[in-house]
């Protein structure tokens, strides 16, 4: 059922985007919600009558990516709109996978804003954390991560248990998403997300998206485009 559903998934993103060159392949994960209770008892509550989870993650082109330098504290102006680019295109694949999943008579319940994605996406084997505290998969750290909560009966993927970090892989250091952040909201206690939102906010006219994502710790990085110790 796994693949199946992995195959079906992946046509309906490949439709919607075809030749578009703003955004790459999506990378598709699955998890047993008693999989993740296992992991955090707490989640419990947020599951609802939910089986499984589908993880997804939009990874933004390399060229976005490398166009968000580090000479300004606001992100490029490509950055912001190829991600805005991929939340519109998220918003009309979640309308048809779950049009596509009711048809065939499952159901499609809404995500919790209290479900961490990022921890749902690491248990679903989409990647593994980076010292930003983001999600490291193997195209990269910048895109559009989120989660589906269904009643299908499917195994959770094969966690990603490899290092996707430089630094916590080998102890050398890289650390360029500390010094990417110019507003040294990353720390060995990892990130004050207070400051990206404060920032975001100082900065709305430029940063003209619902987001603290600023991308500069991402993007500056060998990780921003893809797995940097999977070559």
């Amino acid at each position: 059922m796994n693949e199946t559903l992995r195959q079906d998934l992946s046509n309906i993103y490949d439709n919607l985007t075809k030749k578009d060159t703003l955004v790459k392949e999506i990378l598709i994960g699955f998890l047993k919600c008693e999989d993740l209770i296992k992991e955090d008892q707490s989640m419990k509550e947020y599951l609802g009558n939910s089986k499984s989870i589908l993880s997804f993650f939009i990874p933004l082109s390399n060229e976005s990516i490398q166009s968000n330098d580090n000479k300004t504290f606001i992100p490029s102006r490509q950055i912001i709109d190829t991600y805005k680019h991929a939340l519109n295109i998220k918003v009309q694949f979640i309308q048809e996978v779950s049009t596509f999943l009711t048809t065939k008579g499952y159901i499609i319940y809404d995500t919790n804003e209290k479900l961490d994605l990022d921890e749902i996406a690491y248990l679903s084997g989409l990647g593994n954390f980076g010292m930003h505290t983001s999600l490291i998969t193997k195209a990269g750290a910048c895109g559009c991560l989120f989660s589906l909560l269904t009643n299908i009966e499917l195994e959770s993927d094969a966690k990603y248990t490899k290092p996707t970090c430089i630094y916590k892989a080998t102890g050398r250091a890289c650390l360029d998403c500390f010094r990417a952040c110019q507003l040294h909201a990353l720390s060995f206690d990892g990130l004050d997300k207070s400051v990206c939102g404060k920032h975001a906010l100082d900065n709305l006219e430029d940063i003209d998206i619902n987001s603290d994502i600023c991308f500069k710790c991402l993007s500056n990085t060998p990780c921003g485009c893809e797995d940097p110790l999977d070559r």
